[in-house]
């Protein structure tokens, strides 16, 4: 089993590698340790994503709905206002999924989450 497990490496099997600091059970005490790290910047600026997108596109989306003041911007063209509006909602998306998966790779891992044989169960539960 231990030479199954050496030979199966993490990147190989599902492409997952941990970046950050590493914990093994051994470090895992809830009394003493923090699971989420407030202190790393990419945590608050994936925060913030998270807050500002939802409330950005209700408020906007909302904002044309009664007053249509993007579709008089685009001349009555009111498909491209909806469009831009529409590209404006996805790019923010991915600059929000793009912050969460950055605090990810700065918060601390967990060593055996890491193991083949532990993402294989997981990935067929």
């Amino acid at each position: 089993l231990d030479e199954l497990v050496d030979r199966l490496s993490a990147e190989n099997l599902f492409g997952y590698q941990p970046h950050g600091e590493e914990m093994s059970i051994r470090d895992f005490d809830l009394s003493q340790t923090m699971l989420i790290d407030f202190s790393k910047p990419t945590f608050w600026v994936a925060f913030v994503s998270f807050m500002f997108a939802p409330i950005y596109w209700n408020i906007v989306a909302r904002f044309e709905y009664h007053t249509g003041v993007i579709t008089k911007i685009f001349c009555g063209a009111k498909y491209l206002a909806c469009y831009l509006l529409a590209l404006s909602i996805f790019t923010l998306q991915l600059e929000r999924d793009y912050m969460f998966s950055t605090a990810l790779e700065d918060q601390l891992t967990f060593t055996e989450a890491a193991n083949p044989l532990n993402q294989m169960f997981c990935y067929f539960l």
